[in-house]
């Protein structure tokens, strides 16, 4: 192997690397932890996702642990871009961080199911995806049934 394509490997493999760990950081286990001392694997599905820490602490709780681990998505695919590397990096370093998510290491691999992170970093990943979401997002509020939900 030339000394080059030594230093690339390296760097993709960190990068991957820290991707997974990006992924394993437990908004939802902490934001439950925090506030009430119990652990949310504990509780409801067992889940460390958003849905479940909603359940527990309520639409804000639902809120922030959506938007920690979507943002866990999107920094992964940012980093990766950032630092430069084959055009499969990103991709790669967003399937990093949903495996960090799905089996976080300091959770005894039981953590969610990697929705909110996905569609985070699919978010950062691809403009189709961003003007879909944009389109659809904006157009739910006009949906809504002026008498009632």
């Amino acid at each position: 192997m030339e000394p080059v394509l030594g230093i690339i490997v390296t760097g993709v493999v960190l990068i991957l690397f820290a991707a997974y760990l990006l992924g394993c950081f437990p908004s939802g286990y902490l934001a439950v932890y925090l506030a009430t001392g119990r652990d949310i694997r504990t509780i409801a599905s067992g889940s460390t996702g958003s849905r479940n820490v909603g359940r527990v602490l309520g639409k804000r709780g639902f809120a922030l642990t959506l938007a920690l681990d979507a943002a866990k998505g999107a920094l992964a695919v940012w980093l990766a871009r950032r630092c430069g590397g084959p055009a499969w990096l990103p991709a790669a370093a967003l399937l990093a961080s949903v495996a960090g998510h799905v089996w976080p290491l300091p959770l005894r691999f039981r953590g969610g199911k990697g929705l909110a992170t996905y569609a985070g970093g699919m978010l950062a990943h691809r403009s189709n995806i961003r003007c879909a979401f944009g389109a659809t997002a904006g157009s739910v509020p006009a949906c809504r049934h002026p008498n009632g939900p």
